[in-house]
């Protein structure tokens, strides 16, 4: 798979499960560890909105990789662009979910249960708002872009395939291995991803939309907590369904990363030189520094020299790197306006001759 695009977006999209994941499991530690955090307005805020954060950047960095999948598969010239605004459209999306953090914290103090909504107008507005647009943006927008996006790609490989059927008939071409295994193993990566998430987290939504759409009952107009009234709006008729869904919800996140090892080798062992080199970049200096000041009366170590000839290296692996996409990027985008220009005058040529046909 391509490191400059996919691999980024994978492997933010795992860091998210995993921190949506710790989360969750920190807070059911601490809340059976040390049970009077569950009067506490600070814990409650801190592991409820951080949790949600993480669960929605999650769901719109998966998004991102069915849109860019859609974008290199049909449109394979615009994926310089992509890969060109990605990072920053990332991180504007992460800086929007933020935006809401401070409100939270204005609007929601300690109550009986969790913390509970103040009792306000603006509050209880507020309220609706931010369900509403937790909803949207962590399931309905994510479940309508990945399918669409799916979808597109699945034409797209089908008349793909017809024309390389048709290529191979007429003998103008020998196989069908046009389609490489990288871009294979990367949308199969992406159809796993969004076949689990769509499946493990579609009933949970798709259930509390019916119950608050339909039935409208007095639990479900976001009077409690923020993070709690989705569980309390569906429990009221399936306690049982909602917590079967609840666990379906958590298992996307847990399995995910899970998915991804096993459907890429590639993924395996980009992920495993990924650690490694973080390791040798971050925690290799500080065992060098740690060994040779603070503790240099210390006996050295046998690994001394392979750890500095690691770090050595990983440092200028990452020099070198850095300059090569660069250049790469560089190359990319004249590449890319040469093309347009060389385009823009076959098209102003061809006119000029059909004008002078035309005369």
């Amino acid at each position: 798979m391509r490191r400059s695009t996919s691999f980024t977006l994978f492997l933010a999209l795992t860091c998210f499960d995993l921190l949506s994941l710790a989360s969750s499991l920190f807070a059911l530690l601490f809340r059976t560890v040390m049970p009077y955090l569950k009067t506490s307005a600070l814990f409650c805020k801190m592991f409820g909105i951080f949790f949600l954060y993480f669960r929605q950047c999650s769901t719109t960095t998966l998004l991102l990789i069915a849109i860019e999948r859609c974008i290199v598969i049909k449109y394979p010239f615009c994926r310089y662009l992509f890969d060109k605004f990605r990072l920053p459209f990332l991180a504007f999306v992460m800086l929007m979910f933020v935006v809401p953090i401070p409100f939270d914290f204005v609007f929601y103090t300690s109550g009986a249960l969790h913390c509970e909504a103040f009792d306000t107008l603006h509050a209880h507005r507020y309220q609706i708002f931010r369900g509403f647009f937790t909803v949207f943006s962590y399931a309905i927008i994510p479940f309508v872009g990945i399918a669409i996006s799916n979808l597109l790609i699945i034409i797209e490989l089908k008349n793909a395939k017809k024309r390389f059927i048709i290529k191979e008939n007429d003998g103008t071409i020998r196989s069908l291995a046009t389609n490489s295994a990288e871009k294979r193993g990367t949308t199969v990566m992406l159809f796993v991803a969004s076949f689990a998430f769509l499946l493990l987290l579609g009933p949970f939504y798709v259930h509390w939309c019916i119950t608050y759409l339909f039935y409208n009952y007095p639990q479900c107009h976001f009077t409690r907590n923020l993070y709690e009234n989705v569980q309390v709006c569906m429990g009221v008729f399936h306690p049982y369904l909602t917590v079967i869904e609840k666990g379906m919800r958590e298992l996307n996140h847990a399995t995910n990363f899970l998915l991804y090892m096993a459907t890429s080798s590639r993924f395996r062992s980009d992920f495993k030189t990924i650690c490694f080199r973080l390791f040798y970049r971050i925690f290799g200096p500080v065992i060098l520094f740690f060994l040779k000041h603070v503790c240099s009366c210390c006996t050295e170590p046998a690994f001394l020299v392979a750890l500095q000839q690691n770090v050595s290296d990983t440092m200028d692996q990452e020099t070198s790197l850095d300059t090569r996409r660069k250049n790469q990027a560089a190359y990319k985008t004249s590449h890319y306006f040469t093309n347009i220009e060389r385009r823009r005058r076959q098209n102003q040529l061809l006119q000029a001759a059909f004008t002078d046909e035309t005369n």
